[in-house]
């Protein structure tokens, strides 16, 4: 998986499935964040796809609205 596509399942990730009473939205969420992890293993050695997990993680859960989406890797 490139860069590109890595940025649109974080896009299509609902970064808030946790808190979901619906078991099967819950376990959908849970499945798709053990994907994202897998592919962060799997590209360890290149730090742009951790840098843009964290940074879309960080604009996910902005509660100020300070924080800048991050734009979709070239």
């Amino acid at each position: 998986m490139n860069l590109q596509e890595f940025y649109d399942l974080l896009k299509r990730h609902d970064w808030s499935f946790e808190y979901s009473d619906d078991h099967r939205h819950w376990q959908r969420g849970r499945d798709q964040l053990n994907q994202i992890q897998d592919i962060l293993k799997q590209n360890k050695d290149n730090p742009r796809y951790r840098s843009l997990f964290d940074q879309y993680r960080q604009w996910a859960f902005d509660t100020q609205g300070d924080i800048t989406k991050p734009e979709k890797p070239e």
